[in-house]
């Protein structure tokens, strides 16, 4: 269990003036993409997860200088894990003290002392857990993550090799629920040029620089390795992102309908479609509609598009009974010119 939620209030008389920022400047390109995605309201409180890394210093830093534009108020939230031991006291301490000389509001949660958590994984679970109970208890309407472009280009990467489609290869999104990323089309080298122009003090995790995990791979090994044959790799592969993004958002809009117009029955935790209908529909949409099937009666977690294939080959085979079992317990069975999903 984490441990109960208590918070420090800290606050100081310093206060950052509005400014005009350059045209291309990180500011400038903050803002836009903060207003082009409505990423906050008027007067949203907006608390900035700060972990003392280099992005998250940055984003409060930024969003401290853009809450007269953006007319919001700005605080800041930590959560110390323990995960590294020493190391995670004093990214804390260091929190807590960046936050004091800024006059930010800083809420402030740790693990208990005698919790160990298994994996990174469940580090995040207890993290974001904390962050969702900030906004539970209305300390603020928006939770302001520090993804950048850099995090972007190698989720997208790691979506690739895990073999996504294109609702994967959208990769983060600027805005889930409460969670806002307003640096999605911020560089890491941006960052680290802002950190330094600034004189801007942050702490580093030096578990990010082992190869121990995919990530870490992909940042570390991979990407330096394409970039050679495409400089701008972070920038394209942003703009895959967006795409993947649109097209998903169209299939699945697209799929819905289709699926409604090939249902015949939808009860008692089976779906009955129209076959017929479906084998003149285009390939493309005959694997969307069963994935809508499948979702409402389970879920897509363990569906791979091989075992779609399997299926769709399964009823093009012409008449008979024939019957595919998947992961979930689902059943798929082709019969008398209906495809019958159930578990």
């Amino acid at each position: 269990m984490v441990a109960d939620f208590f918070v420090y209030h800290i606050k100081s008389k310093r206060t950052h003036k509005m400014i005009t920022f350059p045209q291309k400047s990180i500011l400038n390109q903050t803002q836009r993409f903060i207003m082009d995605n409505n990423l906050v309201r008027k007067n949203d409180r907006v608390i900035v997860a700060v972990s003392g890394g280099p992005d998250s210093i940055c984003l409060l830093d930024v969003l401290l200088k853009l809450k007269e534009k953006l007319k919001i108020q700005v605080l800041a939230c930590h959560y110390n894990h323990r995960l590294r031991g020493k190391d995670s006291t004093k990214d804390e301490e260091f929190v807590v003290n960046f936050c004091k000389k800024t006059g930010v509001e800083l809420l402030l949660d740790r693990a208990a002392e005698d919790k160990s958590f298994k994996s990174e994984d469940e580090a995040r679970q207890a993290r974001y857990h904390f962050f969702q109970g900030l906004i539970s208890e209305g300390r603020g309407e928006k939770i302001a993550l520090a993804h950048h472009a850099n995090d972007l280009a190698e989720t997208y990467i790691m979506r690739v090799l895990r073999g996504a489609g294109p609702k994967g290869l959208s990769a983060i999104p600027s805005q889930r629920e409460s969670f806002i990323r307003p640096f999605l089309e911020i560089t890491r080298s941006k960052i680290e040029a802002y950190l330094r122009d600034n004189e801007l003090k942050f702490r580093i995790d030096k578990s990010n620089q082992k190869n121990d995990f995919l990530r870490n791979k992909i940042r570390n090994k991979l990407i330096p390795e394409l970039r050679e044959y495409n400089p701008n790799l972070i920038s394209l592969l942003v703009d895959q992102t967006k795409i993947a993004a649109m097209d998903a958002s169209f299939l699945e809009t697209e799929s819905k309908r289709v699926f409604e117009e090939l249902l015949e029955s939808d009860g008692s935790g089976s779906i009955i479609l129209n076959g017929g209908k479906w084998l003149k529909i285009h390939p493309s949409m005959q694997f969307m509609v069963l994935r809508e099937a499948i979702n409402r009666l389970s879920s897509l977690k363990n569906i791979t598009y091989k075992q779609l294939e399997e299926v769709v080959k399964m009823i093009k085979k012409g008449d008979g009974k024939k019957r595919k079992i998947l992961p979930s317990v689902l059943i798929i069975e082709f019969v008398d010119g209906k495809i019958i999903v159930y578990k």
